[in-house]
């Protein structure tokens, strides 16, 4: 479901019609990607592809595997930190 705060939208001057088609694809892309077992997370200016392959770091924490970046957009949703973390995959909070 997608659900547009109008009243907001529009005290941003943002175009409802356009809001509402972007919104929904960005939906039916996390759908399709969700069926891929990939989740998109947001923050340090870029989304990354993420995948839950339970590897446990040296630290004892797990850490997903980064499968992919889209740059470009503007999103939010943490620090976003990637590192290494003792194989050869970057890998996020």
């Amino acid at each position: 479901m997608v659900t547009i705060y109008e009243n907001a939208a529009e005290k941003a001057g943002i175009d409802i019609r356009e809001l509402t088609l972007a919104a929904r694809q960005l939906q039916r892309a996390g759908k399709r990607l969700g069926k891929l077992g990939v989740y998109l997370f947001g923050g340090s200016g870029s989304l990354s592809l993420r995948y839950d392959d339970a590897y446990k770091g040296p630290d004892g924490m797990i850490h997903n595997l980064i499968i992919g970046h889209i740059s470009g957009v503007c999103v939010d949703g943490g620090d976003g930190g990637t590192n290494y973390y003792g194989d050869e995959f970057m890998r996020g909070e």
